[in-house]
């Protein structure tokens, strides 16, 4: 009997992954291809414009070091949808 492969393998190639390198990280990270466009869009936007990123977490409703993980793509943002009956 073969012994499995480990790894995530199949699982990548099932969800369109891509490897790629992060620093602080010793393994390869996979992610959806596109993850860090926006991000890479609010902070540019953010630069040209001005505000800090303590200003815009602040106006945003998050801490700091979750600003900062988004605008670095290390963190993924979830985006929800308010409920339709509150409007």
């Amino acid at each position: 009997m073969e012994q499995a492969k480990k790894g995530p393998g199949r699982n990548v190639i099932a969800e369109g992954l891509v490897e790629t390198r992060e620093a602080g990280f010793d393994r390869p990270v996979f992610r959806r291809p596109g993850f860090g466009i926006l991000s890479a869009h609010i902070r540019a936007r953010r630069e040209r414009r001005g505000p800090t990123c303590e200003t815009l977490a602040l106006m945003l409703g998050l801490s700091t070091q979750v600003f900062r993980r988004y605008e670095v793509a290390f963190s993924k943002m979830h985006v929800t949808r308010p409920d339709p009956l509150v409007f």
